[in-house]
């Protein structure tokens, strides 16, 4: 059976059998880049936590508070359909994603 190079995967090549099997270097050379932006914004959000530890107690719990707004904000408007119909698969998940949150 041969795949035409355009229906395949970026991670999946054709080896000389026809058959499909993991191109490993092309995964590091697409998982490379987001290590490296997680990283990066781990050791962000840890150097802010510090610089506000540093001003009070209180400061690191008002960001805690914030940050969980925020996300359940995030988490709502990204659940928004972009076609404004409202589907009900989508919004299920919404009620579950802040439960989750609170527990």
């Amino acid at each position: 059976m041969v795949h035409s190079s355009e229906s395949l995967l970026p991670a999946v090549k054709v080896d000389r059998q026809g058959k499909r099997c993991l191109d490993y270097r092309a995964i590091l050379a697409l998982s490379l880049p987001l290590f490296l932006n997680s990283s990066v914004q781990a050791i962000l959000n840890l150097t802010d936590s510090w610089f506000i530890g540093r001003l009070s107690t209180d400061a690191i719990a008002a960001m805690g508070a914030l940050y969980f707004l925020i996300l359940v904000l995030f988490t709502a408007v990204s659940q928004r359909p972009a076609n404004g119909k409202v589907s009900r698969t989508k919004l299920s998940f919404l009620p579950c994603d802040v439960y989750s949150f609170l527990v």
